[in-house]
């Protein structure tokens, strides 16, 4: 116990020094990214507190334990994501761009598994710096503004497809203990890919994204039967829709990791269907109990104000991201959106979410298992080709694979 005592004394003292050295006016003076991810967070340099202190605020107030239940539930190269109680943290190193030496090349896990090989001399564990991690905030905070309880009234687009974000802050100082634990059952029972957190620096700077429960990512949900993954599809393909019409919302990285799926309970108080607003026109969809959202704005693209206020990922200083297999629909996707971009991303292009439906579809027929007929097989196949030709999420709506699953009248 006093070892324990003596090592937390240490890196208080560790932190107490760091957050010292943060407020510095020569050093703010300096750190303009930095600064301005403050801003985006809507964060003093004076709030800036230690991961422990924010997980703090996940704890469910109803709740009777005196202590927060954690675990590991995903990760990506940039950062982990944890489970406190019913509250998600994605909980993301960065350093200050001045300190970057060389683009970040690689884009999460899923570019490993497509075959991407690790080039010599690349940094081997890469951390965002405050301007990409900036944008990701931004278009996380556009996307929470269309949820039915933020927007007004006469609102003409509205989707809670987006699991919203709660909270989010820059954080400083050593990894929380709690999560190093979490992180390394994790690591024991499946093995990450990532380094254990435990070796960043005691003065390391973190981002701590704070959002709701979503589900199971569509990868690792149980679908029952094509009912669910057709509506799973209409579900993404509407909040898209509403997204693309309201700020220019492209995704542009919605793999089955991304997607969050979870049952409801259906009785005679709850029914299953769920509402959106398309330009002025309400429309209900059937959900037949599974409720579809999406996350992970990384590599995203929205409009803040206009077209002139455009936050986005610059994928073209990421070639590695293009190099995964030929017979790989993620890879082909990626490559898809080059092409169409031209390599601009700050372009508009609202036919990147009709790839990722494309991809979505594929991969409901090759790598899901559920109850499907041939003539749904045949279906959803067309739906697949149909998508490639589509020029944005919101034709996809009208496919013919949605027929009888939604209704709309104008509001």
């Amino acid at each position: 116990e006093e070892e324990e005592e003596e090592e937390e004394e240490k890196e208080e003292a560790a932190v107490e020094e760091t957050e010292e050295k943060f407020l510095t006016k020569e050093e703010s003076s300096e750190l303009g990214p930095l600064e301005a991810l403050l801003k985006e967070c809507e964060q003093s340099p004076e709030n800036v507190k230690t991961v422990s202190d924010e997980i703090k605020k996940a704890k469910d107030p109803n709740s009777k334990k005196n202590s927060l239940t954690i675990e590991k539930i995903g990760e990506g190269t940039y950062g982990e994501a944890y489970m406190c109680d019913n509250v998600v943290l994605k909980v993301v190193p960065i350093s200050d761009e001045k300190k970057e030496t060389s683009a970040n090349t690689k884009r999460g896990k899923e570019n490993v598994e497509n075959g991407a090989e690790e080039k010599e001399g690349e940094e081997e564990y890469p951390q965002m710096v405050a301007s990409e991690i900036r944008a990701e905030v931004a278009v996380a905070k556009r996307l929470t503004k269309l949820q039915p309880h933020l927007v007004a009234p006469k609102a003409k687009n509205v989707t809670d497809g987006f699991v919203p974000l709660d909270r989010v802050a820059i954080c400083k100082g050593p990894y929380d203990k709690l999560l190093l634990k979490a992180w390394e059952s994790f690591d024991f029972r499946k093995v990450s890919e990532n380094e254990n957190p435990s070796m960043w620096p005691k003065d390391q700077l973190y981002v701590v994204f704070s959002t709701r429960n979503g589900g199971i990512d569509l990868e690792n949900f149980n679908l029952h039967d094509c009912k669910e993954a057709f509506s799973v599809l209409l579900q993404i393909t509407v909040a898209l829709a509403v997204a693309e019409e309201a700020c220019g919302f492209e995704h542009r990285d919605l793999h089955w990791g991304n997607v969050l799926c979870k049952r409801d309970k259906v009785d005679l108080e709850n029914d299953s269907t769920r509402k959106a607003r398309l330009n002025g026109v309400d429309v209900t969809l059937d959900t037949y109990g599974v409720t579809a959202s999406i996350i992970d704005f990384t590599l995203s693209r929205v409009e803040i104000k206009d077209e002139s206020d455009v936050v986005f990922c610059d994928l073209s200083l990421d070639p590695e991201l293009f190099e995964g297999p030929e017979d790989d629909a993620q890879s082909e996707t990626y490559r898809r959106m080059r092409k169409a971009l031209n390599n601009q991303w700050g372009a508009s292009c609202p036919q990147t979410n009709a790839f990722w439906l494309h991809y979505l579809a594929d991969t409901l027929l090759t790598k899901k298992e559920f109850k499907m007929s041939p003539n749904q097989k045949q279906s959803l196949g067309k739906f697949r080709m149909n998508c490639l030709q589509y020029e944005c999420a919101a034709d996809a709506i009208w496919d013919p694979l949605f027929a009888g699953m939604w209704s709309s009248g104008r509001k």
